[in-house]
Parts: C-alpha cells; sequence; structure tokens
C-alpha cells in the first residue's frame, strides 16, 4: 500500500493536502521533491498509531474505528461492560449489542 492509500484508508486526508502544499512551495523554488519524504514525525506516528488500532481490531478504515470506539463508550455507559472486554469484541458484535439496546428504549 503506497502512502496515499495508507493515510485515505486512515481517515488523514487533511495530511495528503498538505503534503501538497509542502512539496508545491519546493517546486516554487525550484527544487522537485517527493511528498512522501515531507511527512512529518506527528503524522507519521499517528498513521502508525490509526494503523495499528485498524489492525487489532480487524477493521477496514478509520471510520470503522471510530465507530467502534463510539460504540465502546456507549455500551460500556448503557451495561456497565467493561471497555477493555468491549474492546475485544468485533464491530459486527457492538453493533448487534447496540441494536439490542436501541430495541429495549
Amino acid at each position: 500500500m503506497n502512502l496515499h492509500q495508507a493515510l485515505c484508508s486512515s481517515g488523514m486526508e487533511q495530511v495528503i493536502e498538505n503534503l501538497s502544499h509542502r512539496a508545491g512551495a519546493f517546486q516554487r523554488l525550484g527544487i522537485e521533491i517527493d511528498p512522501a519524504t515531507l511527512v512529518t514525525q506527528s503524522e507519521r506516528l499517528s498513521l502508525q498509531w490509526t494503523q495499528a488500532q485498524m489492525n487489532e481490531k480487524k477493521l477496514s478504515s478509520a471510520d470503522d474505528l471510530v465507530e467502534h470506539n463510539r460504540l465502546i463508550v456507549m455500551l460500556h455507559r448503557e451495561t456497565g461492560e467493561s471497555q477493555s472486554w468491549l474492546q475485544s469484541l468485533p464491530l459486527s458484535r457492538l453493533r448487534k449489542m447496540m441494536e439490542a439496546i436501541e430495541s429495549r428504549w
């Protein structure tokens, strides 16, 4: 997976735009540079953390990761189950649990 795809799947589209602007500044000075070399340490760490979270939870997108985390918080609040246990569950299971709770409302 190239950097562009990795950033997109991790929900970091803003970084792609920033890299384009950074590379453009160098190009205006006559310096050709690969935008991938302009990724900051903070952006690189953020990408690695997001990818690690997605891999650990077997998710394919940052949107799924956000939903997974949101459901964990909501289910913990509604059921009192431990967040560490809820984090071990797949997204599909969390969705079913939340649907069951919502059907009781």
